[in-house]
């Protein structure tokens, strides 16, 4: 969903009311009018962590003055409550906020003051009062015994399976995947039917493509868990919106998840995000397993996978989506994330330029990835994370050259054999990943802290826009300034009240 016709450009009109709705989408608890609302109301904490794809999410802190039993009833709702806040102008109303309420606090007798995580912190952590489960995908990871001996390459695999539904894939394919240790050394399987007493459709994958997996005899303890195969953005929709229910929609179709309401994730702008940005289309074949009980807050692991991708989450207009990294060079990229121009009529304030973006190596030195390398080139990869390692075996930094910029993932990467080609191969993937972040990694990314103003207030992190001020240092080319310069946008707080925006656009150099 997106704001109405008219609404971003009604924000840089008139004042304009705002209201807080707390309790369920349609059925809210309490709703605070304009008339209890004390202060600035301001939505701050928001980030980007550039060359690690990390957001940080932003908090709402709103301040409302009443009588003691106003105040009480208020107090009364539960923390993990949905919290919207909605602004009304000229062109209609919208909601321009959505996350849970955190926690409620009272400064003073007739005063008090609600805290609200966006709704990308419910996606690390629900800590809502009911209906909390203590880890994502909980119910369908376990173990389970070979009742025969299975040797890699082998279509069954006989064990004692237990009754779980399979996670879905494309076209209707369901997937499990199962982890097999022998003795040191480990490798997975995945397979897509389920009967009584074995598993079929198997196909064996690797960690090393050199080291050959070995059998297993009757009575191995095997761990399985779910695999979702899909584009990255499919599996996070997936991931988000299923309840396991079956009832929140096209994408609540795995047997657990995070179960945020889908009125809170427009599936549509993700979708055509997707489509747009041909890196994350429905070619892409990138794919999210598990087989251990996670250690991090629930959908950490899911979202440091997601990160070591280049794609995140974000809030825009009030609703989750999806953003990833691209080159902001490539025409075709450029044209389906532009959102809008940075200029003087918009720029209220133009803090520190920096030659070398904060949160960014020197580019004179680089971040040692490795995707790995594939035995055969029919095969492709999916990425099953494995915390310790990637703590264990953090990236590296080296000096480059011209020619030597490599793309990695401390995450493990899983070679998988037997997929047809028509669902990808890994030198797809490998040139997918290099055209999107090599260009963050190699080129050089400068940072101006900004304030703006108007349909700025609507844009999320990782829109595209174009900087032309007075104020914006630029090459000499264009008179010191900056002209038409290409940048990514990462808004860190909204002054709802005022209706401006602060945040930072990050300029990535010229190949």
């Amino acid at each position: 969903m997106s704001w109405g016709t008219g609404f971003a450009a009604s924000l840089s009109g008139g004042h304009g009311e705002l209201k807080v709705l707390v309790g369920p989408l349609g059925a809210p608890i309490v709703t605070l009018g304009p008339d209890e609302l004390v202060g600035d109301v301001v939505v701050a904490g928001g980030g980007l962590r550039l060359r690690q794809w990390q957001t940080s999410a932003p908090q709402l802190r709103v301040r409302v003055h009443g009588t003691a039993l106003r105040l009480a009833a208020i107090r009364a709702v539960l923390p993990g409550a949905t919290v919207q806040l909605q602004l009304s102008t000229s062109a209609g109303t919208e909601r321009v906020f959505a996350g849970r309420l955190r926690e409620t606090l009272t400064p003073r007798p007739g005063l008090l003051e609600l805290v609200a995580d966006s709704a990308e912190v419910f996606v690390q952590s629900r800590y809502a009062a009911t209906a909390y489960r203590d880890g994502l995908w909980e119910t369908v990871i376990g173990t389970a015994t070979t009742t025969a001996t299975f040797t890699p390459g082998d279509a069954t695999m006989s064990i004692t399976t237990p009754a779980l539904a399979f996670s879905p894939g494309p076209s209707g394919t369901r997937w499990l995947l199962i982890r097999v240790d022998t003795g040191g050394t480990s490798y997975y399987v995945a397979a897509d039917t389920h009967a009584v007493g074995y598993v079929g459709g198997c196909l064996t994958l690797q960690w090393d493509a050199v080291t050959a997996p070995t059998s297993i005899p009757s009575g191995t303890v095997v761990t399985y868990g779910p695999l979702v195969v899909g584009s990255p953005i499919d599996v996070l929709l997936r991931v988000l919106i299923s309840t396991g229910a079956g009832t929140g929609g096209a994408y609540d179709v795995l047997p657990d998840g995070l179960a945020i309401p889908a009125g809170l994730v427009d599936t549509a702008d993700a979708a055509t995000f997707a489509a747009q940005v041909g890196a994350l289309g429905a070619v892409d074949w990138f794919s999210f397993g598990a087989s251990r009980k996670q250690q991090e807050p629930e959908g950490g692991q899911l979202l440091a996978w997601a990160a070591h991708l280049g794609v995140w989450l974000c809030q825009r207009q009030g609703e989750l989506t999806i953003r990833a990294a691209v080159d902001l060079q490539d025409a075709a990229t450029w044209a389906a994330g532009y959102v809008g121009d940075v200029t003087d009529e918009v720029l209220l304030q133009a803090g520190v330029h920096t030659t070398r973006a904060p949160d960014a190596i020197p580019e004179h030195y680089s971040i040692e990835l490795e995707m790995g390398a594939s035995a055969t080139a029919a095969r492709y990869p999916i990425i099953v994370l494995d915390w310790a390692r990637a703590i264990a075996d953090p990236p590296r930094s080296q000096p480059i050259g011209a020619n030597d910029v490599e793309v990695t993932c401390s995450a493990e990467i899983i070679p998988l054999a037997g997929i047809p080609a028509s669902k990808g191969v890994w030198d797809e993937h490998y040139d997918d990943a290099a055209r999107r972040l090599l260009p963050w990694w190699g080129r050089q990314v400068e940072a101006v802290e900004v304030v703006l103003s108007g349909e700025a207030c609507g844009w999320c992190t990782g829109d595209l826009v174009s900087v032309t001020s007075a104020a914006i240092p630029g090459p000499v080319s264009t008179g010191g300034v900056a002209v038409g310069r290409r940048a990514l946008w990462a808004p860190s707080s909204w002054d709802w009240t005022a209706r401006q925006v602060a945040g930072t656009l990050y300029l990535l150099g010229t190949p």
